[in-house]
C-alpha cells in the first residue's frame, strides 16, 4: 500500500534516511531520481488512532510510523486536579503494548489505538483546635469540605471561651489546607466581687446618712448634692 509505506535509502555506513523525491500513483511509488549504487528499502507504515477524552487531549507528531520507531506522546490536561497516569496502547486483536515512564513507546508492526488514563490528585485538609487535629480528610480537586462539630475550649478560672470561627474562609478543595479554630475569651465575673461592691456601696450610704443626720438639714442637702454628682458622672460616661 503506497500510501502506507515509506521508501528509505541506505548510505555507506548502513544508516537509513527517508527518500523525499517520491511520487505516489495508484498502487506504485515512483522515484524521480535513482542512485544506481545505493540500496533502497521500503517499509510499511502503521497507523495510530488517537482517542482523547474530556479530561486529557493527546497529541502526536504523526499518525503513521514504521515498525520500531520511537513514538512520543504529548498531552494537554483539560481540567485541574488530575494527571496523566498511563496510556492504553492496543491493537485490533486486543494485544496491549507497554510505554515508558516519559510516555514514549516503540511502534509495533500493527495499527494501534491510543487512549489516555488519568487519576486525581489527593489533597489533605485538617481542622486544628488548640494545637490538636480534630478532623483530617482526603479530598479530590473541587470537593466540598466537611466541617467538624463545633469546637469547644475548656474554661479556666478567669475566662470562658466562645468559638467564633476558623482562621480563614473555608473554600472548595484546590490544595492541601489547614484551618485553625478561633476562640473569644469572656471574663468570668465572680460572685464574691459582686458582693464586695454591693457591701461597700451600702456601707458608704449608711455612713453618709449617719453623717447627714448628725449635721441636720445642711447635712441632708450635702448628701443629696453628693448623690447628684455621682449620677451626673455616670450619665456623662
Amino acid at each position: 500500500e503506497p500510501n502506507k509505506s515509506l521508501l528509505y535509502i541506505e548510505n555507506e555506513n548502513g544508516e537509513l534516511s527517508v527518500v523525499t523525491n517520491v511520487t505516489i500513483s495508484e498502487d506504485k511509488l515512483y522515484l524521480r531520481k535513482l542512485n544506481s549504487n545505493a540500496k533502497y528499502h521500503i517499509y510499511p507504515l502503521y497507523q495510530i488512532k488517537v482517542f482523547s477524552t474530556k479530561y486529557i487531549n493527546l497529541k502526536l507528531d504523526n499518525l503513521y510510523y514504521k515498525y520500531g520507531d520511537l513514538v512520543t506522546v504529548n498531552h494537554e490536561l483539560l481540567i485541574d486536579g488530575i494527571k496523566l497516569s498511563s496510556l492504553t496502547i492496543i491493537d485490533e486483536l486486543g494485544n496491549n503494548y507497554e510505554h515508558l515512564d516519559d510516555y514514549t513507546f516503540i511502534m509495533p508492526n500493527k495499527d494501534v489505538i491510543l487512549a489516555p488514563n488519568h487519576e486525581y490528585f489527593n489533597y489533605k485538609v485538617k481542622f486544628i483546635v488548640e494545637g490538636k487535629v480534630v478532623r483530617e480528610d482526603i479530598y479530590k480537586y473541587g470537593d466540598d469540605v466537611i466541617l467538624p462539630s463545633t469546637p469547644i475550649k475548656a474554661s479556666d478560672e478567669n475566662y470562658t471561651y466562645q468559638f467564633i470561627g476558623w482562621d480563614k474562609q473555608i473554600v472548595e478543595v484546590k490544595e492541601d489546607a489547614e484551618y485553625v479554630a478561633i476562640f473569644e475569651p469572656i471574663e468570668i465575673i465572680k460572685e464574691s466581687k459582686v458582693k464586695k461592691k454591693k457591701i461597700s456601696k451600702t456601707v458608704m450610704l449608711i455612713y453618709a446618712a449617719q453623717t447627714a443626720l448628725g449635721l441636720g438639714m445642711a447635712g441632708c442637702f450635702m448628701l443629696i448634692g453628693f448623690l447628684l454628682k455621682k449620677l451626673l458622672r455616670k450619665l456623662i460616661k
